[in-house]
């Protein structure tokens, strides 16, 4: 999977996008959904995301394979400049490092963005992060990622080699 590129996501891409994400929500809890989303509404969340924060896909070829964006932390004004951060592999494409082009890549362009993914975890470790559900799926247990283990998410450190 050399070929991969990231591009900004457009509400046109929501049919595509929705197939990797259905998935998720048919055989996991890690979207806190019960019913997978119809088109219209996840074009409108794509629409809602791209209107203050990023949201990409990368693509191999002409087929999107992953997605990632950032939304708004806890919807709160003091967390204004945090955000969470959501990555999705289609599962035909991971373990081939997309997820971790997807993060390196949404956390290049939220840090342009004067948007901290980290601003939560500082107080426990530089540079932490949090994620929900299948962490070692999107980073196939990189030498680059150090995870520490939960029962309900993984928080994870960047080394700074």
């Amino acid at each position: 999977m050399n070929d991969i590129t990231i591009r900004v996501a457009s509400p046109d891409d929501a049919q595509e996008i929705l197939k990797i994400y259905a998935p998720y929500v048919e055989k996991t809890a890690i979207t806190f959904e019960y019913d997978v989303p119809s088109v219209k509404d996840f074009r409108r969340r794509i629409e809602h995301t791209l209107e203050n924060y990023p949201y990409i896909v990368a693509e191999c070829g002409d087929e999107i394979i992953g997605y990632a964006y950032t939304g708004s932390f806890i919807g709160r004004e003091a967390y204004n400049h945090s955000a969470e951060t959501s990555i999705y592999v289609a599962e035909n494409s991971r373990h081939g490092g997309v997820g971790r082009r997807l993060y390196e890549a949404i956390e290049e362009i939220s840090a342009a963005q004067k948007i901290t993914i980290d601003n939560f975890w500082k107080s426990m470790a530089r540079h932490s992060y949090l994620f929900i559900g299948h962490s070692e799926s999107l980073f196939g247990m990189d030498t680059k990622f150090e995870f520490l283990k939960t029962p309900w998410a993984c928080l994870y450190q960047k080394n700074e080699k």
